[in-house]
């Protein structure tokens, strides 16, 4: 069984819509909300900083909870999710140009 959650948000980090489970406490929509717009913006610094252009998603993984931030059309797509079945305990980022 997996679990996910779907967000939109626009450029400032506003949530614009979301799609989850409707057991999903709003508290866990809302935190998403906050780590994949701050991921976004880590990710616009880090290509400048670096110079390495166009990178458009970020990927990372924490206690099992696999996060992909992308930017499509002005807006950040953040998809979090977690297989039930899977108990790690390892962390990793990716970031694709």
């Amino acid at each position: 069984m997996e679990e996910a959650v779907l967000l939109v948000l626009d450029l400032g980090g506003r949530l614009l819509n979301f799609v989850a489970d409707m057991n999903t406490p709003r508290e866990v929509v809302e935190s998403l909300s906050k780590l994949g717009y701050g991921a976004y913006k880590a990710l616009n610094g880090l290509s400048a900083i670096v110079g390495l252009g166009n990178v458009h998603k970020l990927s990372f993984e924490v206690e099992g909870l696999t996060v992909t931030v992308t930017q499509q059309g002005g807006r950040v797509i953040v998809v979090a999710h977690r297989s039930t079945n899977v108990k790690t305990a390892k962390s990793s980022a990716v970031a694709e140009a």
